[in-house]
């Protein structure tokens, strides 16, 4: 059996057992799991429990079921998982009968692999030829120029590769519409002389008087257009070629037992285009196969011819290279001017007397910032606990100034910044984090974030974000709620026992 222990959210903690069958997660009495919070709904999930499996799905409640900091719908669960209402927290555990059967049987099976070494920090391949490479030419040409060339080569790679196929794909389509046209005339004149075509006994009976070919008259690229006799291989039409056999190539052949439209090809500029005429068999009682429709059709020509192609390559390259360094070229100023600008307000603000931080320096490193200070804080404190109340009395403003080091820290980050406690009780907070949460009680320190923020979009991202910390998983996404885009970050940091120390939150208007 499974049971389900909280571990946080509640005064007294419990335990509920997951015997077999269904169980109704609310606060209302009626449930079979009963867990009286605001932030449960009255029937909030119901949880299944079949043959060592163990399934939740949420009931349309109003917070939503958090599954390790992910809100789901349905999921099932595996021993560990904790599920999360809000500030409520719940861990999936085995019982002592199941921890024993589970201990018992991995006792005796062996690792199925051993972990890999540790990867040994080694350049690859491709940086041990490059970067020598890469330092040399430093050496002799400006960087500048070395950037410009590399570009300038990625353009040419790029046109070599993509404007020829292009111009490819445009050729076959010019083909295909100019086929098409050929396809529409030999159907017409199929269609035309149907009614000047019969057959007796089987036998092919044409008007050669009325049958025509002029149709074919329209279209330069039709070089040779014959009516045939299937059967016999004889030209029916038109008549300066009449009773004259066809070609013998196997394309004509081929064409000559169409029983559809078909395209055979002559050779790298012709194509023969074949098309039935069916006529009424009155010995078989159905539509056969009485003449075929062959025309000889030129794709010489066609698009552009060899010098043309070349002569559009060389312009495009050109043009795209001058188009290349103009971009290269105003990309630099503006990089330039940004620069001299950040620059600038460096300088001015040294001048001020401002220590301005390195521009390596990001949000990750901030945690390790505020834990060394809460470290000496904590030290401070323990030596300041040993001092008699006369040298305590002396000693005060030291711990005051201390706390006022971290206050000055955190007033002047442009970020809204809460660190809070592995209760998610808020130990520092500073004015812009304080302004973007709507926060208007000035009292909020040793209180539980999530009980304080009213805005649901900006809750149930940090509900999310404070139980993937927990679980070691740093969280960064784009959030939205009133006009606004924000950043939300969240992560925590362990001390030594691998227990949370604390959570760190920080979100960053980007819109």
């Amino acid at each position: 059996m499974y049971k389900l222990k909280i571990l946080q959210g509640l005064e007294e903690p419990k335990e509920f057992i997951l015997d077999e069958g269904t169980h109704i997660l609310g606060r209302g009495t009626e449930c079979n799991i009963v867990i009286p919070s605001s932030v449960v709904s009255k029937k909030h999930a119901i949880i299944t429990v079949n043959h060592h499996k163990v399934m939740i799905e949420d009931l349309e409640s109003k917070n939503g079921t958090f599954v390790n900091g992910i809100m789901v719908q349905k999921k099932e669960l595996k021993l560990g998982d904790r599920i999360s209402f809000q500030n409520i927290v719940l861990e999936l555990t085995p019982t002592i009968d199941m921890s024993r059967n589970i201990s018992g049987a991995t006792s005796k099976i062996s690792p199925l692999f051993e972990p890999p070494p540790p990867s040994s920090q080694k350049p690859s391949l491709f940086q041990q030829l490059m970067n020598p490479l890469f330092s040399s030419a430093v050496q002799v040409i400006d960087w500048k120029y070395l950037t410009l060339f590399l570009f300038l080569g990625f353009i040419l790679f790029n046109f070599s590769i993509t404007l020829p196929q292009l111009l490819d794909t445009f050729h076959e389509k010019l083909q295909l519409e100019a086929i098409k046209r050929g396809e529409f005339i030999v159907k017409q004149i199929s269609a035309q002389n149907q009614k000047n075509i019969t057959l007796k006994n089987d036998l092919l009976v044409a008007d050669t008087l009325a049958i025509s070919t002029d149709l074919a008259q329209q279209e330069d690229r039709i070089l040779l257009l014959n009516i045939i006799d299937p059967k016999t291989k004889k030209i029916i039409a038109p008549p300066e070629r009449l009773e004259q056999s066809i070609d013998t190539k196997a394309a004509f052949l081929r064409g000559s037992e169409a029983k559809k439209l078909a395209l055979e090809k002559i050779n790298n500029n012709q194509i023969l285009i074949s098309q039935p005429i069916y006529l009424y068999s009155s010995t078989q009682d159905r539509d056969v196969v009485g003449a075929v429709v062959q025309a000889v059709f030129n794709l010489e020509g066609i698009g552009m011819s060899a010098s043309e192609k070349n002569g559009i390559l060389v312009k495009f390259l050109i043009f795209s290279m001058v188009l290349g360094i103009i971009f290269y070229f105003l990309l630099q100023q503006f990089t330039s001017a940004a620069i001299r600008k950040i620059y600038t307000e460096i300088e001015a603000a040294s001048k001020k007397g401002f220590q301005h931080l390195e521009l390596k320096t990001k949000f990750e490193e901030i945690n390790q910032i505020i834990h060394s200070i809460n470290k000496t804080f904590k030290k401070t404190r323990d030596l300041m606990s040993k001092l008699s109340q006369e040298e305590l009395g002396k000693e005060s403003l030291v711990l005051e100034n201390t706390d006022e080091i971290l206050n000055n820290l955190l007033r002047v980050l442009p970020d809204g910044l809460v660190v809070l406690n592995n209760n998610y009780h808020i130990i520092r907070m500073n004015p812009v984090f304080q302004k973007m949460a709507n926060l208007r009680n000035t009292d909020l320190l040793n209180k539980n974030i999530l009980d304080l923020i009213q805005e649901e979009t900006l809750l149930k991202n940090i509900t999310h974000g404070l139980g993937q910390a927990s679980f070691g998983m740093s969280t960064s996404e784009d959030i939205e709620w009133g006009d606004h885009k924000f950043h939300l970050s969240v992560s925590a940091t362990k001390n030594p026992n691998n227990e949370i120390d604390f959570y760190i939150i920080d979100v960053r208007q980007v819109e």
